[in-house]
């Protein structure tokens, strides 16, 4: 099932009231593809993948991402990035 995920990357109380009253709250949408055992967790992970394929200094080093709908997934996730090696060969 294709989910719309409303997210940003930090949550700040007071920046939030204060942006919100100036209508410039960042406010990011990402479509991901979501299975019927995902929770919260699994959707932030393939929300950062899907935003780090479009721009790749995105959440290169994690992060923090903040999920605000669908609402069965919102809440604060820490993202933390595995790099694996990848190996090439060439013929000499």
């Amino acid at each position: 099932m294709i989910v719309n995920v409303v997210w940003r990357e930090w949550f700040n109380e007071a920046a939030i009231k204060q942006m919100t009253e100036m209508g410039t709250l960042p406010r990011n949408e990402t479509e991901v593809s979501v299975g019927s055992h995902d929770n919260g967790e699994d959707v932030a992970a393939l929300v950062a993948e899907d935003v780090a394929k479009e721009d790749s200094e995105a959440f290169r080093d994690g992060g923090t991402i903040v999920i605000l709908e669908p609402e069965d997934f919102a809440g604060e996730y820490d993202i933390e990035v595995e790099y694996t090696p990848t190996y090439f060969a060439r013929e000499r």
